[in-house]
Formats: structure tokens, sequence, C-alpha cells
């Protein structure tokens, strides 16, 4: 959780309890943020797939359901701010050419560093 700012740690720890709970194995590949949001690669550890899981049709479903649960932490980040997790916004903070989804609070801290 290092590569993306504490404000978001939430919602990655809401997409790991959901992920246990429904009994997926989940590999993560990579969590960062890009253009101003969380991206999350991962994968089904298809070794720790329980052994109800046996056929295509299961598999694409617990493929199917990782995939939503990741789009909706995904979405979240727009509007969660990244430093702190309070409500935020998606921008380009100070007219900055990067974008971050920062609340009005964290913007005002960053208009006093010399970034």
């Amino acid at each position: 959780m290092h590569d993306v700012g504490a404000g978001w740690h939430s919602l990655l720890r809401w997409l790991h309890e959901r992920t246990v709970k429904a009994n997926l194995p989940v590999k993560y590949r990579q969590v960062k943020e890009k253009f101003g949001t969380l991206r999350i690669y991962c994968d089904i550890d298809e070794t720790q797939l329980p052994a109800d899981v046996e056929n295509p049709i299961e598999y694409q479903t617990a493929v199917d359901r990782l995939d939503r649960l990741i789009e909706h932490v995904e979405r979240l980040s727009s509007i969660i701010c990244e430093d702190c997790g309070n409500p935020g916004r998606t921008c380009k903070p100070n007219g900055k050419y990067y974008m971050v989804t920062i609340c009005d609070d964290c913007e005002t801290k960053l208009k006093d560093t010399k970034y």
C-alpha cells in the first residue's frame, strides 16, 4: 500500500475484505495511482480456488465478481482524497500538469509546498 496515499488505504482494505468474504484468492500484481485514481492489477490465483470452482463458467463468474469489486473501488477513488480519505475531486491542483484526487484542505497544503 506504499504506492498510494493513506487516504485510499481504506478502499484497499474494503476490497481485500470483500475478496476474502467471497472466497476469491487474489494475487495482486500492481496497485498504483494513475491519472488521479487507483489502478489495481491482479489475477485470481487458480491454485488457491475452492474445490467447487471446477468448470470454466464458475471460474469466469469468479473473475467477473473480482472485476466488479475492482471497478467499484477505482470509481470511488475518483471522489476520495488520496491523502486523507475525505471527500475530494479529481483535478489538476494549482494548475499543475498532473491529475490527483484531492480535497480542498489537502490542496491548500499542497499550495504551501514547493511542488
